[in-house]
């Protein structure tokens, strides 16, 4: 058994980079130092399989790499977000999330809302493990690794903690308040912001959620019999080797914006405006050909009237990413964007949350 444990230990140090192996005065090999991670696994996500993921192979894997584990089991909308800004985090070394994309961004907005909330953001790694029905997040994470995307490679990768830089973005919500009064609402995002087709498709087909990313294809179908194009103005900061650090700060929402400071400015019927973060915003849908997770910039599809059958192929073509290749289908880099919608009804999915109506604005922070 001594023997035997030896081995696991030394095996385990190894899968850790841990060199030379710790070793006590008797040149025993040490077990791993232990790893304190806060968990929040919500047993409401996508298929509701949350919970049986992480008794059945999240915790084994936890226990054998010598984690000490911090369980909250999440009970109801924002509890995530309510939990972890006020959880004393001066003693974890990691944060995962059992779910879809919903708890990271409840996480993420629960410790930008703290006081030491920049500092923390850069400094404690996240690891989501994907027990929701998109899981965008946790598939880019793995897309880029090239590694596999079962839940079993998601939590090696989670346990080896290697982590790597995320862009985030501030995003602010005036809703139906005057551009005068500057009240606006502000968010951090790392997915994406939808409008028009992918937003409908996303929010609406909620109560199909126990589906998983099928609920996403039906809801696709019924979209397309009822075409709606949408009227409003995007107007983007490009990226480009002339302005590429030159805005630092979202301008105020009663400032206009033009080409004579820098913007471009596009006004008309959009079918889609998807701002995009990663490479993937649900474990099969490839909406971000080329997107890394820390390459600063956003990108932004836009895809304006289009037919029903043009419709269709541009469903058919996001799994694989080729709906870029569509001459239709504009794809812009953009440091900020603001969108104003002249359509009166709509919804806005941001990393797949709904934010209220209105003007819209966001800024990357890279690496942040």
């Amino acid at each position: 058994r001594t023997i035997a444990v030896q081995w696991s230990n030394a095996i385990t140090n190894s899968a850790y980079s841990q060199f030379p192996l710790p070793k006590d005065e008797l040149g025993n090999i040490l077990p791993k130092k232990q790893t304190k991670v806060l968990v929040y696994v919500n047993p409401f996500s996508g298929k509701g399989s949350a919970l049986k993921q992480w008794n059945k192979i999240i915790k084994p894997m936890f226990e054998e790499a010598n984690v000490d584990v911090i369980l909250v089991i999440t009970q109801y909308r924002n509890h995530a977000s309510e939990h972890i800004s006020k959880f004393d985090l001066s003693q974890v070394d990691l944060i995962a999330t059992v779910s879809g994309d919903g708890v990271v961004y409840e996480v993420i907005n629960g410790i930008a809302s703290r006081l030491d909330g920049e500092l923390l953001l850069k400094n404690i790694p996240l690891a989501p493990l994907p027990g929701g029905s998109a899981n965008g997040l946790a598939k880019s994470i793995t897309f880029e690794s090239t590694s596999g995307f079962s839940m079993i490679d998601c939590v090696f990768i989670a346990l080896k903690g290697k982590s790597n830089p995320l862009d985030l973005s501030i995003v602010q919500t005036l809703g139906n308040r005057s551009n005068e009064s500057n009240e606006y609402k502000s968010y951090y995002s790392f997915l994406m912001l939808g409008w028009g087709l992918v937003s409908d498709v996303d929010i609406l087909s909620e109560s199909l959620r126990f589906l998983g990313e099928l609920r996403l294809h039906i809801a696709g179908v019924y979209y397309i019999i009822n075409r709606q194009f949408y009227r409003g103005r995007l107007s983007l900061y490009l990226a480009n080797s002339t302005n590429q650090s030159a805005i630092s700060e979202l301008p105020k929402f009663n400032e206009s914006l033009n080409e004579s400071n820098g913007w471009l400015v596009i006004e008309s019927d959009f079918l889609v405006v998807w701002v995009v973060q990663t490479s993937h915003t649900g474990s099969t849908i490839y909406s971000g050909p080329g997107v890394t997770l820390d390459d600063g910039v956003f990108t932004i599809i836009v895809a304006e009237r289009y037919t029903r059958l043009q419709m269709l192929n541009f469903l058919l073509n996001i799994d694989t990413g080729d709906f870029v290749k569509d001459p239709k289908v504009g794809i812009y880099k953009a440091l900020a964007y603001r969108l104003e919608p002249l359509t009166e009804k709509g919804l806005y999915a941001l990393d797949g949350e709904v934010v209220e109506y209105g003007p819209i604005q966001g800024i990357v922070k890279p690496g942040a």
